[in-house]
């Protein structure tokens, strides 16, 4: 009986840290859904195309993970060698750390329809994300903008972040 109630307690105990995430692990796929299809069909800021945005949330806060490459055809975002000379410091702020960099073929076409090959680099990128956490009794809805605004602001310190990169040249 005693082993039965520990394990109870346990579960219990379990079962109210996952509830002090601001997102549970449902919430933290639907909004990472809902951020990858706005920033790749609409906008989620400036001149960088940003793919795979992930989110997830622990006892300390949320994060977003994603990619960032060029438009078809354009400048990489930043060179390799630019990412690799650079000093740690240029490569993390406050919200933002650039995780790597990497070459990567991309497909796409032509105005005639053709299928194009170019190179450009992707840019891994981690981002806390700042959220009001007395907000808690926000509606899942609610949340979600909220995320939506604090990825804006990453996406704005990391295109500081790689301006700054470039402009070492």
């Amino acid at each position: 009986m005693k082993k039965l109630m520990l394990l109870a307690g346990i579960f219990t105990c379990l079962n109210a840290m996952a509830s002090d995430l601001y997102l549970d692990k449902v919430q933290q796929r639907e909004v990472s859904e809902y951020l990858s299809s706005v920033c790749m069909d609409t906008y989620c800021g400036g001149e960088i195309n940003w793919v795979s945005p992930k989110v997830g949330c622990d006892q300390a806060g949320c994060y977003l993970q994603m990619s960032a490459i060029s438009w078809i055809k354009e400048e990489p975002i930043v060179s390799v060698e630019d990412f690799n000379k650079a000093p740690q410091s240029m490569k993390e702020s406050k919200l933002a750390k650039l995780l790597g960099i990497e070459s990567i073929y991309k497909y796409g076409e032509n105005d005639l329809g053709e299928r194009e090959v170019y190179l450009t680099t992707e840019l891994d990128v981690e981002c806390a994300l700042d959220l009001p956490y007395g907000m808690y009794q926000s509606t899942f809805s609610e949340k979600v903008d909220l995320v939506y605004y604090a990825t804006l602001e990453c996406v704005d310190e990391v295109e500081a972040m790689v301006y700054e990169l470039n402009s070492q040249k």
